[in-house]
């Protein structure tokens, strides 16, 4: 058994949170991984991702650009978007394990070919 695991998380607001949650427990070492430090290389060494919170994505990625407008989408960053693209096509490559909290399960799910409903309440 594997005495050892190094985790990915994607950068945001919260990133200390989550690395406080995983590294509480013994033999977890965590990997930021950011737009900032453009490291998407380094999901490589990782065992397994974490896509964390955070802004709405870009509605270009699902097929629907205007959604920006139609319901006033502010909080989206194009580069956080590219460098998670960038992260999970290499974890799904190395056939690694990835979790998705929420914008990450987003993420994910339009990767894999899926839709968003970005306000439910209007729907």
């Amino acid at each position: 058994m594997k005495q050892h695991i190094k985790i990915g998380i994607t950068d945001c607001g919260k990133f200390d949170n989550y690395r406080r949650w995983l590294e509480s427990e013994p033999g977890v070492e965590v990997v930021r991984l950011s737009m900032h430090f453009q490291n998407a290389a380094d999901t490589e060494s990782c065992d397994g991702i974490l896509f964390s919170g955070g802004e709405d994505l870009q509605p270009a990625l699902y097929g629907k650009p205007e959604y920006v407008e139609e319901f006033g989408l502010q909080e989206i960053i194009p580069a956080r978007d590219e460098f998670e693209y960038q992260v999970i096509e290499k974890a799904l490559a190395g056939e690694k394990p990835v979790l998705g909290i929420c914008r990450g399960l987003q993420l994910i799910n339009v990767f894999l070919g899926g839709t968003l409903v970005p306000d439910i309440p209007a729907v």
